[in-house]
């Protein structure tokens, strides 16, 4: 059997990629400091790799989309700036060539898929295995030297899985069930449906969707259901049908969620954080509200170009982190809205770069979707698929770290996305241009 070179190259680069993004914090702990630099350096050689041949980059006519030059420009931006964080800036470099790298290689989406369904199921698995094995997390303490966050002192193990940190844990789960959940409802899904790969999608689609449950976190449950139905909506165009079967469907789980309380566990902490949003003991909140107040006092005395990319995880620590933090463990805590710590350390500068780059890849994709014709399943997969990470991104932005954490490189696999079909669209265009001008 012939092995393809690009094939096994682009197959590598995306296990760095995502094997980077959801266990950086298991790197980290396990090697030195450069361990994140190698594995960046990697993921630019491989991507080379997989386009060896030609090296040519099919860039859309008029240049680099909008959405792209706009991430170039904040990549500079934070490089730049007051502290020079040159590894802040490497990632996003980095996340843009391997965007252009997709975008430059036909048959990567084929296969990307089940990379990260592979690298993201892991964590199901733990989350399952720790609910029925909850002494042996203590391998989990051992490692990490502490107990990680969210896990009521080790009282409940599978919230946080292997990771550090039950958000973690949570966020990794729900990017799995957005890939299967949006592969099951979108016509891809249904041609698939007598096959053996459909009923398979389904229940592990349903399975992550228990593990997510488990992890009891509000916002990432919250926020991806929402990405989920909105791209549903955007692939069925609006009709009033099928915004009724998302109500529908959100009414049955609710109310099977609601009967499965009373008698198991996780579900009913589920509930019980979800009945103290807001209430003096949500303790998760009044934080974030005294974070977001530093943060927004910070940009207020530095409004135009910020304080500097990463400034605020001193500012935290001089400030809040003997109040909140008592272990001493917690060093780079972030504001918990990015779009409030963008502000407040790139200033109005950075912020207008930053959200142009969002809208401008959210209404490519939104307009390739319309574009899209309902039989070429495939093409509306993978902007559906781009288009409801995307979605996750920009709501879960409001409440996590998103900018600042593993969720970026899951970002920049829906920009891949949608910079793929663009290319692809506009291959086929003017190839069809050349058609008619020899004829």
């Amino acid at each position: 059997m012939k092995i393809s070179l690009k094939n096994t190259a682009m197959s590598i680069m995306l296990l760095i990629l995502f094997g980077y993004a959801s266990y950086s914090n298991i790197i980290a702990r396990a090697t030195t400091g450069g361990a994140k630099y190698v594995l960046l350096a990697g993921l630019a050689v491989f991507a080379v790799m997989a386009n060896a041949k030609d090296m040519k980059l099919r860039i859309p006519s008029g240049g680099f989309p909008p959405y792209m030059v706009c991430w170039f420009l904040m990549a500079l931006f934070v490089v730049s700036g007051i502290t020079r964080v040159m590894f802040g800036s490497l990632q996003i470099l980095v996340c843009i060539f391997f965007v252009l790298m997709c975008g430059s290689y036909e048959d990567w989406t084929d296969y990307s898929y089940n990379i990260a369904k592979f690298m993201l199921g892991i964590f199901i698995f733990f989350t399952f295995f720790f609910f029925v094995f909850p002494a042996l997390y203590r391998v989990v303490i051992n490692f990490y030297g502490f107990i990680p966050d969210g896990t009521m002192r080790g009282q409940y193990p599978y919230r946080a899985g292997i990771s550090s940190h039950y958000s973690i844990n949570a966020i990794n789960i729900s990017l799995f069930f957005i890939i299967t959940a949006i592969r099951h409802i979108s016509k891809f899904g249904l041609k698939l449906k007598f096959e053996k790969g459909y009923r398979l999608n389904f229940l592990l689609c349903a399975v992550s969707f228990v593990a997510l449950v488990m992890t009891s976190k509000r916002g990432v449950l919250v926020w991806s259901m929402l990405a989920i139905a909105i791209a549903y909506i955007f692939m069925e165009k609006g009709k009033i049908g099928n915004i009724f079967k998302i109500v529908m469907v959100a009414l049955v789980l609710l109310g099977v969620l609601s009967m499965l309380a009373e008698n198991v566990e996780f579900v009913n902490n589920l509930f019980e954080r979800f009945k103290v949003v807001g209430s003096d003991e949500d303790n998760s909140s009044e934080q974030r509200f005294v974070m977001w107040q530093l943060a927004l006092s910070a940009f207020a005395e530095n409004p135009v170009f910020g304080i500097g990319f990463w400034k605020y995880r001193e500012l935290y620590n001089a400030n809040l982190s003997a109040i909140y933090d008592k272990t001493g463990l917690h060093t780079s805590i972030d504001a918990h809205n990015v779009y409030i710590q963008v502000l407040c350390e790139t200033g109005i500068v950075g912020f207008v770069i930053y959200i142009s780059a969002i809208i401008f890849l959210l209404y490519r994709t939104i307009s390739l979707l319309k574009k899209t014709d309902t039989a070429n399943y495939r093409y509306k997969y993978i902007l559906s698929l781009s288009l409801a990470l995307q979605l996750f991104y920009i709501f879960y932005s409001f409440s996590g770290n998103c900018f600042y954490d593993m969720t970026f490189f899951y970002y920049s696999f829906g920009m891949a996305l949608t910079y793929s079909v663009e290319n692809k669209y506009k291959l086929n265009s003017l190839q069809y241009n050349r058609q008619v001008a020899v004829q």
